[in-house]
């Protein structure tokens, strides 16, 4: 997805820029390397990054059409590179998805699901390849859980593969492809989305990314229920109560790191807040997240840029009243 801007209003509204490759700072090295050719640091760059951080970046260099060529250009030169054989795979499954849309599934026309499912069919046999020689290379586990996902292989396939993505440390990106999987509208449960959701929350370390699991398990609620019913879900004494319990562990601890990873699980945070009308908890996230918003979840709402900037003013307003 391309990067969109809101330019900051004359009145000093903030200018809000949904996260994509082409604009994430800390991508830069990588949008460097790219641009000078130079393959031998990209695949450096790739193969240095947390397994976690690096699946984040893949996800959103494969939301970049035009680096595609570059992708395809850089294996040639290094052909068994397991960082550049799933970069190519991610954007393929990113291409697979845009094909598909975003649109609920009984808005998807038959054409657009088999052009889906034949994409994914040509990404699947180079990621299996790939897992099989290099088994313990978490980003390409990552990726064939969402292939699997896409492909309608299952939740216990799905689980399998985010069995192997986790087997030497829990990663926020396998799990937040787990619990999509898990979401009643993939055809899994509540009961058992929710209950990963804190499991996975309840297990995580001080300051990691996975507490996020429980705002985007509600989120996700909110968007099953729609209407009034869902703004009334979201204001609920005992989800402010989850919410804030999660983010003090995990986003709001003292040991977080942020990230790119980071950014997004904020962005998570906040948003849930938000549709809760919880506006001066979700001014806790603003110092962390300033103008970048994530595409991955503020998609479910809206990216039109007068719509984010409706937010965006209302939470900085909550903010500025509480340092009042």
């Amino acid at each position: 997805m391309a990067a969109r801007d809101i330019a900051p209003g004359a009145s000093g509204d903030p200018g809000i820029r949904l996260d994509a490759f082409e604009n994430v700072p800390e991508y830069e090295e990588l949008r460097s390397a790219i641009a000078n050719r130079d393959w031998v640091q990209l695949d450096d760059e790739l193969t240095r990054w947390d397994p976690d951080e690096v699946g984040h970046a893949m996800l959103l260099m494969g939301g970049a059409d035009s680096i595609g060529p570059d992708l395809e250009a850089a294996l040639l030169v290094i052909p068994h590179s397991t960082a550049l054989i799933s970069a190519v795979a991610y954007h393929g499954i990113q291409r697979a998805w845009r094909a598909r849309s975003n649109a609920p599934g009984q808005q998807v026309t038959r054409a657009q699901f088999e052009e889906f499912w034949r994409m994914l069919d040509r990404v699947e046999p180079t990621l299996i390849e790939l897992c099989a020689r290099h088994p313990r290379y978490a980003p390409a586990w990552v990726a064939r859980e969402t292939t699997a996902l896409g492909l309608e292989l299952g939740r216990s396939e799905v689980r399998r593969r985010y069995d192997r993505a986790v087997a030497e440390r829990p990663l926020f990106s396998a799990q937040l492809t787990l619990q999509q999987a898990l979401q009643p509208k993939w055809g899994g449960n509540l009961d058992e989305a929710t209950t990963f959701a804190r499991q996975a929350t309840e297990e995580s370390a001080d300051g990691s990314n996975s507490g996020a699991l429980i705002a985007m398990h509600h989120v996700e609620r909110w968007s099953e229920i729609g209407g009034d019913d869902s703004v009334r879900y979201m204001a609920r004494d005992d989800v402010l109560a989850e919410l804030r319990w999660a983010a003090a562990r995990s986003v709001l601890h003292p040991a977080h790191v942020m990230s790119p990873l980071g950014v997004h699980a904020h962005n998570i945070f906040m948003f849930a807040f938000w549709l809760g009308g919880h506006h001066r908890d979700a001014a806790g996230h603003l110092p962390f997240i300033g103008t970048r918003a994530s595409a991955g979840i503020w998609t479910y709402w809206s990216t039109e840029q007068v719509d984010l900037k409706r937010a965006w003013k209302e939470i900085g307003a909550a903010r500025q009243g509480s340092a009042a």
